[in-house]
């Protein structure tokens, strides 16, 4: 499947229903450069598309992450280009797989540069005006992140601390959960 026939199907795909989403999903995980071609039709454009490629992208991530090993560096060298809550959410969620599984060892690496780039675009969508999904996977991928860069643990304790109360409830359960997890690091 070429990168045209992607964009065509997610441009016919009829709705945002999981069946269709996760035939895509599954068509793009069968292209050789599946994964690639999501990358860069969202960051080509801000359009209907684009976000949709983001989903299916999240729905790649949580089924085989390894596919994202050749395009890392397009992804933490894009990622904070992104304006659009409805794209940051499954670009959230792609982060925090694959820090996680990059913690694991699961055959996945950041190099510094990639690791500063997560981690700079994270607590921007931390601190700033947000959807609590968006903020929720960013306290999850810093949390990841910190066990490579010392300082970013302490850094996001004090954050999540100085926010936790006026948050919302999601934010302020995964913000006590994240400050719990902290304890045994800190």
């Amino acid at each position: 499947m070429s990168k045209i026939q992607l964009r065509n199907s997610l441009i016919q795909m009829p709705n945002a229903m999981r069946i269709y989403r996760d035939a895509i999903a599954k068509e793009a995980m069968n292209t050789e450069n599946g994964v690639g071609y999501l990358l860069e039709i969202v960051f080509e454009s801000n359009d209907k598309t684009a976000i949709k490629a983001a989903w299916i992208l999240d729905i790649i991530a949580v089924s085989k992450p390894l596919l994202f090993l050749p395009f890392i560096s397009l992804f933490c060298s894009q990622i904070n280009q992104l304006t659009k809550e409805s794209a940051k959410r499954p670009f959230a969620k792609v982060a925090a797989i694959l820090t996680l599984a990059a913690r694991k060892e699961e055959n996945i690496s950041f190099t510094k540069k990639q690791q500063e780039q997560l981690i700079e675009t994270h607590f921007d969508w931390l601190t700033t005006d947000s959807a609590i999904a968006v903020k929720v996977y960013s306290m999850e991928t810093l949390y990841q992140l910190g066990y490579e860069s010392s300082w970013v643990h302490p850094e996001l304790k004090l954050i999540l601390l100085q926010c936790i109360a006026t948050e919302s409830p999601g934010y302020r359960a995964h913000g006590k959960k994240i400050l719990k997890s902290l304890q045994t690091v800190l």
